[in-house]
C-alpha cells in the first residue's frame, strides 16, 4: 500500500461459505500516519504471528501453483510453510480456493511438490498483550526447554567444576608423591648395591645428593643413645624420607641446630638444614627398633 494514502491493489476477498473463486478489486485500504513531533510522523502496524492450524500432505495432480489436498481447509490468505521434499521451508500465501480438495499459491514453487510431501497449514493471529500493553510472559510455571540454564543447575556446574579443581589438585599431589617415592625407591636400590660386601653404613654421594640406608637388623636403633646414620653430612637442605618399619625414632644432627624430628611411619620430604661435616643421628622413641630399613635423601 502507498504511504501517500492511495489505494492498494486488490485484496483477497471470501465469498461465502469460504470459497473466493477470483481475485476481487473491491477494497482500498490506506495508511494511517500519525504525527509524532515536528517534521515527524508514525506508521500505525499491527504485529501478527503466524500458528500452525494443521499440517497436511500435498497430493498427486499438484503442480507448482495448484495445490491439490483433499478436505485443506485453508482460507485465501492463509499461509502454506512445506515441511518436507525438494520444497521444504518454502512459504507462499494461499492466493485464493477452488474448491475444498484444491487451491491456488500466490506465487509459484521451483519444481512441483511430490505427493506425501507435507506441508504446514497456518493462519494469521494477533499477539496479546496485557492491560499496560506489555507483552505477558509467564516466567514462573513457564516449563524451560530441555538443558536450559536455571539457577540450580549452574550450582550444580559451579560445585562439579570446584570438585574436577580438587581433583586435578589431589592428582597433582599424587603425582608429586610418585616422584618422591621413585626417588626413594631409586635411591635405596642404588644404596643397597652399594652396600653389599660393606657395612651397612654408606655415605657415598650420587648426583650430589648424600643418602643413606640403615638395615635396623644390622644396626640397632635403640633408645639409649643416638645411633650415627651418617658421619659426615654434606650441606643439607631438606631431607627425603622413607621407613617402612614400625617403630618410632628422633631424627637429628649431633649439634642439635635443627629440632629433632619424630618420625613414624613416613615417607615424604621435609625442610631440615644441616650443616656440612656434622652427624645424622636417630634414637629410638619407647622400644628399641631392631627391624626394618630407613631410606634418607640429603638434599643440598
Amino acid at each position: 500500500m502507498s504511504l501517500k494514502g492511495f489505494p492498494t491493489q486488490g485484496k483477497n476477498l471470501d465469498v461465502v461459505d469460504g470459497v473466493n473463486t477470483e481475485l476481487t478489486d473491491c477494497r482500498a485500504e490506506f495508511v494511517t500516519l500519525q504525527k509524532t513531533r515536528s517534521k515527524r510522523v508514525a506508521m500505525d502496524t499491527v504485529q501478527m504471528a503466524a500458528a500452525v492450524f494443521a499440517s497436511k500432505a500435498f497430493e498427486a495432480g499438484t503442480t507448482k501453483r495448484k495445490v491439490i489436498c483433499t478436505a485443506h481447509g485453508v482460507r485465501a490468505g492463509d499461509l502454506i510453510r512445506v515441511t518436507s521434499g525438494t520444497e521444504i521451508y518454502v512459504e507462499l500465501n494461499v492466493k485464493y480456493v477452488i474448491d475444498a480438495n484444491s487451491f491456488v499459491v500466490d506465487g509459484a514453487y521451483h519444481t512441483a511438490p511430490l505427493a506425501a510431501d507435507t506441508f504446514d497449514h497456518l493462519v494469521y493471529i494477533t499477539q496479546r498483550v496485557g492491560a499496560s500493553g506489555s507483552m505477558p510472559v509467564d516466567v514462573i510455571t513457564s516449563a524451560l526447554p530441555a538443558g536450559a540454564s536455571t539457577f540450580a543447575e549452574q550450582a550444580i556446574q559451579t560445585t562439579a567444576i570446584g570438585t574436577v579443581n580438587t581433583s586435578v589438585g589431589l592428582v597433582k599431589t599424587a603425582v608429586d608423591t610418585v616422584d618422591v617415592s621413585v626417588g626413594l625407591v631409586k635411591t635405596a636400590v642404588d644404596a643397597v648395591t652399594s652396600a653389599l660386601g660393606t657395612t651397612n653404613l654408606n655415605t657415598a654421594l650420587i648426583s650430589s645428593k648424600q643418602y643413606v640406608l640403615n638395615d635396623c637388623s644390622s644396626v640397632n636403633i635403640t633408645t639409649a643413645a643416638f645411633v650415627d646414620l651418617i658421619t659426615s653430612t654434606a650441606a643439607t637442605k631438606k631431607l627425603q624420607i622413607t621407613w617402612n618399619g614400625g617403630g618410632d625414632f628422633f631424627l637429628q644432627d649431633e649439634d642439635a641446630v635443627s629440632s629433632a624430628l619424630v618420625i613414624s611411619g613416613f615417607s615424604g620430604s621435609i625442610e631440615f638444614a644441616i650443616a656440612a661435616g656434622k652427624k645424622l643421628q636417630a634414637k629410638a622413641i619407647g622400644a628399641n627398633i631392631t627391624s626394618g630399613k630407613i631410606a634418607i635423601n640429603l638434599l643440598g
